[in-house]
Formats: C-alpha cells, sequence, structure tokens
C-alpha cells in the first residue's frame, strides 16, 4: 500500500492507547496479469466508520482499495482492506 500501518495510524488520529487490527480483505482479479508488464498501484482511503461495541469499546474501521492499471491504463486488479482501530478512552 506504500504506507506503514504506524503512518496509517497517524491519518486516523490514533492514540497512545488504541490498537490496530486487520479487518478484511477482498480481491477482484477481473485480467490475468502477464510477465514483463509495468503495472501502477494507486490507493485510496474509501470509508472510516465509527462503531460502538459491548466488548471492544470504540472503534473505526478504516477501508482502502488499492487499484492495479496496466500499460493501458486498464483496471486489472483491485484489493479492499480494512483495519480496525480499537479507541481507548484517556
Amino acid at each position: 500500500m506504500g504506507v506503514s500501518i504506524a503512518d496509517l495510524g497517524k491519518l486516523v488520529e490514533m492514540g497512545p492507547g488504541d490498537s490496530v487490527m486487520f479487518g478484511e480483505l477482498e480481491i477482484e482479479q477481473v485480467a490475468p496479469l502477464t510477465i514483463d508488464s509495468e503495472y501502477t498501484i494507486d490507493g485510496i482511503i474509501t470509508d472510516i466508520t465509527r462503531h460502538h461495541g459491548r466488548t471492544a469499546g470504540t472503534f473505526d474501521i478504516v477501508t482502502f482499495v488499492l487499484t492495479l492499471t496496466d500499460p493501458c491504463g486498464e483496471t486489472v486488479a483491485t484489493v479492499t482492506n480494512s483495519f480496525v482501530f480499537i479507541r481507548r478512552q484517556q
């Protein structure tokens, strides 16, 4: 994704008592990948939602999408990831 988990934590203002877990992963490959082709990967945060759980308390789910494009600019794959940031009250 080009960004460390620590960098992602800074983007979502992760506090010193907060923790992070990997959430979900979805891969959609729409065309075969070929040897000796150069691909471009772009990423974007698409959603941040706050939830309140009985056990975990307050947590945010951060979703981002990576898009893989071929030399012609056609999308060949997308990878959707989510991370769960558990917020601890200070």
